[in-house]
């Protein structure tokens, strides 16, 4: 007679240990740092729309008035065309604050 082997996928073979292990991916000294993109993104954007202050006019004296587009689009119009001026005008979406925190962090991981 042959031996016949059950195949059992890997998914089923699995078994939970008796002392109810926890299996984790990323630790305090080990974290995913795609899940802290992530997260930061989705509270910095969470921040950007609901700020009361979005779309206000800085004041030309304002300190905060560097980080102002406006600033720079009044300074060189020429240089901004309008679907430029919509683009920098827009929210940044969610996906755009990832992208922005993950390019920063390569910038800095690279030097």
């Amino acid at each position: 007679m042959e031996d016949k082997k059950l195949h059992i996928p890997l998914q089923e073979s699995i078994k939970a240990s008796s002392t109810s292990s926890l299996y984790i991916d990323s630790t305090l000294l080990f974290p995913d740092v795609e899940n802290v993109f992530s997260a930061a993104a989705a509270l910095i954007h969470h921040q950007i729309k609901d700020s009361p202050d979005v779309g206000a006019q800085l004041l030309k004296h304002e300190q905060l008035q560097y980080f102002s587009e406006e600033k720079y689009i009044s300074e060189h119009p020429e240089s901004y065309g309008e679907s430029c001026k919509k683009l920098v005008r827009a929210l940044p979406t969610r996906s755009d604050v990832d992208d922005f925190i993950k390019a920063i962090y390569k910038v800095s991981d690279l030097r």
